[in-house]
């Protein structure tokens, strides 16, 4: 379904248009790739993150200035749920 969006830069452009310091919910649970990509962008502000980190709750607690989900990402029930309740965590950044 999303062989047509491989490699025509959708990611980079989500990671370049990111709130600094931002988390990136990338699709799968191999984030070896989107760090490497956050690198060669200049943007190892970016916190990025397996599907698994959504229901694992380890971000309870924490504070974002935005959250990003990779244009691949196809959330299950539980991903979009946390999701929705982690949207109140987000702070804004203030302007550099």
């Amino acid at each position: 379904m999303f062989q047509k969006y491989r490699g025509d830069g959708t990611t980079s452009k989500q990671m370049e248009a990111a709130p600094k310091n931002a988390l990136f919910i990338w699709c799968n649970k191999h984030t070896e790739y989107p760090k490497q990509l956050a690198r060669k962008l200049g943007r190892e502000d970016l916190r990025i993150f397996s599907p698994g980190f959504l229901a694992e709750g380890r971000w309870r607690g924490m504070t974002f200035t935005g959250i990003v989900t990779d244009h691949a990402f196809i959330p299950s029930h539980e991903q979009y749920g946390a999701l929705k309740i982690m949207q109140t965590c987000v702070i804004p950044p203030k302007g550099d």
